[in-house]
């Protein structure tokens, strides 16, 4: 299928200020069964991300997005 395998974020998601337009882009740019790799803070202001993080896990596994988190690590 048309699409890409991958896309990494390296230190970019949360400059957005909507991140739903950035991950809407991802999923359309996104195989099925593409990943997405994300690196870096999630440290958005609340006009970008008006949910928590927990929130917005639920959201990215629920449709349309369907993500499914592989591993997750918190760094200090």
């Amino acid at each position: 299928s048309m699409g890409w395998d991958c896309i990494v974020s390296n230190f970019f998601i949360d400059t957005s200020p909507n991140i739903f337009d950035y991950l809407d882009q991802f999923h359309r740019l996104l195989k099925v069964g593409g990943y997405l790799v994300n690196n870096g803070p999630l440290k958005f202001s609340r006009e970008s991300l008006p949910v928590d993080y927990d929130q917005l896990k639920l959201i990215l596994q629920g449709e349309p997005y369907n993500f499914q988190f592989l591993e997750e690590r918190e760094y200090s």
